[in-house]
C-alpha cells in the first residue's frame, strides 16, 4: 500500500522529464526571446548586445525606421496587410468549407470521389502547392499561356498581394471542408425532418437549424484559422519573399507581420529589433484570441 502523499511525488518524478523537456524547447525560447527584445543584439555586435530598455519598441512606430520618407516605418502598412490576409482567407475558408460540405452532404453522386478531388489541395505538401503555384502565375507560366497575356502576377503590387491570398485559400478551404463535413453528418436528420414537415424553407433551414448546429465547431476552426493565417510564412516568403518593393528596413508589399520579422531578423540582422516585433506579434495573438472567444461566447448553442 502506497500513501496518497507518496503517490503524488511518484507521479510529479514520472512527468518531470516530461516537464524539462517542455521548458527547455517552449518556455526557455519565449523568455530569452522576451530578453532579447530589450537588447540592441544584432549581427554586428553578436553575443555582446547591451541592455537597451524600451527602445526597441518604440523604434518599431518611430520615423527612425522611415527609410523611404513616405511617413510609416513600416509597421501600419504589414499591420494592414496582414489583417486583410488573415480575416480574408479565413474568411473564404469558411464560406467555401461550408458551402462545399452542405454539397457533399446533399447526395451528390460520386461522394467519395469528390471528397477525394476536394482534398488534394490540403494533402500535397504546402512547400510543393507554393513552388506550383509561383511558377504558373510567372509571367511565362501556365495562367498567363492559359489566358493569353503578358501579366507579371508576382511583381505587380495588386496582382501579388491577391496572388498569395488566391494561393492561401486554395491550399487551406479543402481542410475546412471536409471539417465542416463531419460536423454536418453529426446534426440529427430527425431535425430536418420536422423542418421538412413544418415547411420551413432552405434559407430559413439553414439559418435557424444548421448554422447554430454548426457553431460549436466553426468557431473553434476560425480561431485556429486566424491564428495559422496570421502566423503562415512559408506561402508569402516562397512566393514574392515579401516583395515587390522590398527594400532594406521597410517592408515590401505582400510582407506581413511574420515575415517582416524574418526580414528584419535575419536579412537585415537586428535580432533585438526583430524580437520584439516577436513579443509584438505574440500580445497581439493573445488578445485578439480572448476577445474573440469571449464575442462569440466559444461558439455555445443559444436555447
Amino acid at each position: 500500500f502506497i500513501s496518497p502523499s507518496k503517490r503524488e511525488r511518484s507521479g510529479y518524478l514520472f512527468i518531470l522529464p516530461a516537464i524539462l523537456l517542455l521548458a527547455t524547447l517552449t518556455f526557455y525560447p519565449v523568455g530569452y526571446g522576451i530578453y532579447l527584445s530589450f537588447t540592441d543584439e544584432s549581427a554586428e555586435n553578436y553575443g555582446q548586445g547591451e541592455f537597451v530598455g524600451l527602445d526597441n519598441y518604440e523604434t518599431l512606430f518611430s520615423d527612425e525606421r522611415d527609410y523611404d520618407g513616405d511617413g510609416d516605418p513600416g509597421f501600419w502598412r504589414t499591420f494592414t496587410f496582414t489583417l486583410v490576409w488573415t480575416f480574408g482567407c479565413v474568411a473564404m475558408h469558411m464560406l467555401l468549407g461550408v458551402m462545399f460540405a452542405m454539397l457533399l452532404e446533399s447526395g451528390i453522386i460520386g461522394k467519395v470521389a469528390w471528397r477525394t478531388i476536394l482534398l488534394i489541395p490540403w494533402a500535397v505538401p504546402g512547400y510543393i502547392s507554393v513552388i506550383m503555384w509561383r511558377g504558373m502565375l510567372n509571367r511565362f507560366g501556365w495562367v498567363n499561356g492559359i489566358l493569353t497575356s503578358d501579366i507579371d502576377y508576382l511583381g505587380l503590387d495588386n496582382w501579388a498581394k491577391f496572388s498569395v491570398i488566391f494561393v492561401n485559400i486554395w491550399m487551406g478551404f479543402s481542410f475546412m471542408t471536409m471539417t465542416t463535413s463531419g460536423a454536418l453528418a453529426g446534426i440529427p436528420k430527425d431535425m430536418y425532418e420536422a423542418a421538412n414537415i413544418d415547411g420551413v424553407g432552405r434559407y430559413h433551414r439553414f439559418r435557424h437549424l444548421t448554422l447554430p448546429q454548426l457553431m460549436p465547431a466553426l468557431v473553434p476552426l476560425s480561431l485556429l484559422g486566424m491564428i495559422w493565417t496570421f502566423n503562415l510564412f512559408h506561402v508569402i516568403f516562397l512566393m514574392t519573399g515579401g516583395g515587390p518593393d522590398r527594400f532594406y528596413g521597410e517592408p515590401g508589399v505582400t510582407d506581413i507581420l511574420v515575415t517582416f520579422v524574418y526580414d528584419v531578423a535575419f536579412i537585415d540582422g537586428e535580432y533585438g529589433l526583430g524580437a520584439a516585433w516577436s513579443v509584438v506579434i505574440f500580445l497581439m495573438l493573445i488578445v485578439f484570441s480572448t476577445a474573440y472567444l469571449v464575442v462569440t461566447k466559444g461558439g455555445e448553442v443559444e436555447g
